[in-house]
């Protein structure tokens, strides 16, 4: 237990980022025989989104990406020591992240060795939020972080989830499953 409260120290560290929506997730070495993924847009990427949304007439898209400085994922792939390092490991981050006051809205978990999912937010003092942070560990014992920075208005989440639920049954596409056929007499 002691060598993975040590090994989780530097993320920890980090983690009080000047940004109080970001967590620093990026010192999660990978194991020798796994593999790591990282993607870090930046906030001249996140502007250059925004322009490409107004431009193709997706407004509340725009605003919501103006109000983000940085989209981090990092996925390692399993540890050496397992499944169980990686679950202890993301553990602990979720510890400090509740530590640091961010809130977990949401949790899944299948049965035991199965998948583990948590997302937790930052809100400001005018409760909007101003970061999103998942961890997750699959049954392999890989692990996925990704950090939303910024402003995340719910109103402004809301009416792009509406938005794009009503573009996709204009194409046809249907928000449910179909119903099921009816058996043949």
């Amino acid at each position: 237990a002691l060598v993975l409260a040590a090994l989780s120290l530097p993320v920890l560290a980090s983690a009080d980022a000047a940004d109080p929506g970001e967590v620093d997730f990026a010192s999660f070495a990978p194991s020798a025989q796994g593999r790591r993924v990282e993607i870090d847009l930046s906030p001249g990427l996140l502007r250059l989104a925004a322009k490409l949304a107004a431009w193709r007439e997706q407004p509340e898209a725009a605003e919501l990406l103006r109000g983000l400085k940085r989209v981090r994922v990092h996925v390692t792939g399993p540890a050496g020591a397992g499944r169980a390092d990686a679950v202890a490991r993301v553990g602990a981050v979720r510890e400090h992240l509740a530590r640091q006051g961010w809130t977990r809205v949401a949790a899944v978990s299948e049965r035991a060795g199965g998948e583990d999912v948590d997302v937790h937010v930052k809100t400001g003092p005018d409760d909007g939020i101003d970061g999103l942070a998942v961890t997750a560990v699959d049954r392999r014992g890989e692990v996925v972080f990704v950090n939303v920075v910024g402003r995340i208005d719910p109103a402004q989440l809301a009416a792009l989830a509406e938005r794009l639920d009503l573009e996709l049954r204009r194409r046809g596409h249907r928000r449910s499953p179909p119903e099921p056929a009816a058996k043949p007499s």
